[in-house]
């Protein structure tokens, strides 16, 4: 007797496993876009622009620096356009440009706090 309601139970827990992953598979296909949500470079319909590094550097004070942006190309970005920049790995955001930004021109970030100990500054747009 007591084999009999072991063997039950388990073919009831295996029986139950296996249905688990069957029902997890069957909610991802309702919702193939999940991936593409999680990560957009998987979506063949976005189309990525053209990387465009502008100088980057880190200014003052020492405790919340402002980031300096100085387009260094020798075109003009347009207004509207946005910028994005890290300082490292914990300092990071972008701004979008109110004016157009000539060659030579710069543009200061907001102060931000100061978090890490090394900085190495880069600042791009999309094309």
């Amino acid at each position: 007797m007591k084999n009999r309601f072991f063997l039950a139970i388990s073919a009831i827990m295996v029986a139950g496993a296996l249905l688990l992953s069957v029902t997890a598979q069957d909610n991802r296909k309702l919702n193939p876009r999940q991936d593409f949500e999680a990560n957009p470079s998987l979506d063949p319909k976005i189309s990525v622009g053209a990387v465009v590094y502008l100088q980057c550097r880190v200014g003052t004070p020492v405790e919340f620096p402002k980031i300096i942006i100085t387009n260094n190309t020798n075109q003009t970005v347009p207004a509207g356009k946005k910028v994005y920049w890290q300082a490292n790995q914990y300092m990071k955001g972008n701004i979008v440009l109110s004016a157009p930004l000539a060659p030579g021109q710069s543009v200061y970030t907001p102060s931000v706090e100061a978090k890490g100990s090394s900085y190495a500054p880069k600042a791009w747009f999309l094309k």
